[in-house]
């Protein structure tokens, strides 16, 4: 069963609630330890899977914030004398935490110097007057961010004001803004896995990748191998809106939008082209890699020092607009993998799931046909992030084991975990729902057939995109 939500629950529900949750935590890395022994696991990994146990406990009760139960299984580990503490904090000097780091502090100066409303304001203003335009011009408007914003949450966090100005421009009908809903969530999420910097749980797979498949996978060669996906998912979106959410615009609509009400910026500032300089030039050297061979996590945080030692970003900018606890838990997440290898769990992994590696590689649409369907039902129990950490520490060392790419793999877990019905499944679904004004009230039946029209499409891009990984040689 899922964990509800805790906004749903009483004081009193929500107390038993994480008495269970405790004590969930407190028995399962015993039982885990005892059962990974039974099954012949070393005893360094058997301890290690205790850990496990307990950390995921943690999370899906959501006893506390995400990134304290990742510092736990890294104190662990070291307190236990499973890894050196060289390899257990191996995660904070890798290059994804860099390339997060960077992109997050780019993305809170965006936001600081007023650049993002700036756009938000110049696109909103490009958007005609018709229900279609304002949903597919909403849309376009989160894809556009994804790159740059590495968060559903924090995209949703920019969406929300221009969410709830278009619904009251459409009179709020509750048609109307269950289209625009929908369009704000697709926006926020149908690229996440399309772009390495799309949301955090990327950069953990770009982490747990051998060294060999994260120089071949790196920003742009990650987006020219998703493109077709995406482009799939996008296609699908449009779809389906135009079968859920085709009606004609009210009687009475007035002529002029709420944004064109709001006043135009003055000129640009310093610190705003500051900032338009810091994207142009790692899109120049993202698109330039091929010469200058800098991975581009390092060349994002050359920026980012240049942005620092200029004084674009100051210290209280870091502070309150970077999401600290998002880098502390990928940075204790990303040496799970090196841990697996020291303690041979990666291989006991694969030889336990033989027969799931041999239908990986002998028939890898069959595989993926058993994946889609398990990373649904994982995510009805299991939050977004934790079901990915579980899939791939699962998946991607039975890849490696089986000769199947691990990129392909990682993005087929990615892609399908982003997919949810409900609303307690998705945070940013939740924030949304929250920002709308409160007399504002939207169609729920018609975003539960959007989601579960998305994630057919979702299963079916993967499918339908394998020719084409097959002729880049991915597959």
């Amino acid at each position: 069963m899922p964990i509800p939500d805790d906004n749903h629950l009483s004081e009193n529900q929500r107390a038993w609630l994480e008495l269970a949750g405790w004590l969930t935590a407190i028995a399962m890395p015993p039982l885990a330890w005892w059962c990974a022994l039974r099954q012949g696991t070393p005893h360094d990994g058997a301890v290690f899977i205790g850990i496990l146990a307990g950390t995921s406990a943690m999370w899906i009760f959501k006893l506390v914030p995400a990134f304290v139960p990742a510092l736990f299984a890294l104190l662990a580990v070291i307190l236990f004398d499973i890894a050196p503490a060289s390899v257990a904090t191996a995660g904070f000097a890798s290059n994804g935490f860099f390339m997060l780091l960077s992109v997050f502090a780019i993305g809170a100066l965006m936001t600081k110097s007023g650049l993002t409303r700036r756009v938000s304001l110049w696109m909103l203003r490009q958007v005609p007057d018709t229900p279609g335009w304002r949903q597919a011009g909403l849309c376009l408007y989160g894809l556009a961010l994804t790159p740059l914003i590495p968060s559903q949450l924090a995209r949703g966090a920019i969406v929300a004001p221009f969410l709830s100005m278009l619904v009251d421009a459409g009179g709020k009908r509750r048609d109307a803004a269950a289209g625009l809903f929908a369009s704000a969530v697709g926006g926020v999420s149908l690229a996440a896995a399309v772009c390495l910097t799309g949301k955090p749980a990327n950069l953990l797979a770009f982490g747990l990748l051998d060294s060999q498949t994260q120089f071949a996978f790196d920003w742009l060669p990650w987006l020219c191998a998703a493109s077709l996906a995406g482009a799939l998912l996008l296609a699908a979106h449009f779809a389906t809106m135009r079968l859920l959410f085709c009606y004609p615009a009210p009687p009475g609509m007035p002529d002029t939008l709420p944004q064109r009400r709001a006043g135009t910026p003055g000129p640009m500032s310093r610190t705003e082209w500051g900032a338009l300089a810091a994207i142009g030039l790692i899109l120049i050297g993202t698109l330039s890699a091929p010469y200058h061979r800098v991975d581009i996590p390092w060349l994002a945080l050359a920026v980012l020092v240049a942005l620092l030692l200029f004084g674009a970003l100051r210290n209280e900018d870091l502070n309150q607009r970077v999401d600290w606890s998002a880098l502390i838990f990928v940075g204790a997440i990303l040496s799970w993998a090196p841990i697996m290898d020291i303690t041979g769990i990666d291989g006991q992994i694969a030889a336990s799931l033989g027969g799931l590696g041999a239908l990986m590689k002998s028939d890898l649409p069959a595989f993926l046909a058993l994946l889609c369907p398990a990373c649904v039902l994982l995510r009805l129990a299991l939050p977004e992030l934790v079901a990915e950490i579980l899939l791939l520490t699962l998946l991607l060392p039975l890849a490696q084991a089986a000769g199947v790419s691990q990129w392909l793999i990682g993005f087929a877990v990615l892609t399908m975990c982003e997919a949810y019905q409900f609303p307690y499944q998705s945070p940013y679904h939740l924030y949304l729902d929250g920002q709308l004004a409160a007399p504002t009230g939207y169609d729920r039946s018609l975003l539960l057939r959007y989601n579960l029209a998305m994630t057919l499409a979702r299963a079916l891009t993967l499918f339908v995109s394998l020719p084409f990984w097959s002729w880049l040689n991915i597959v």
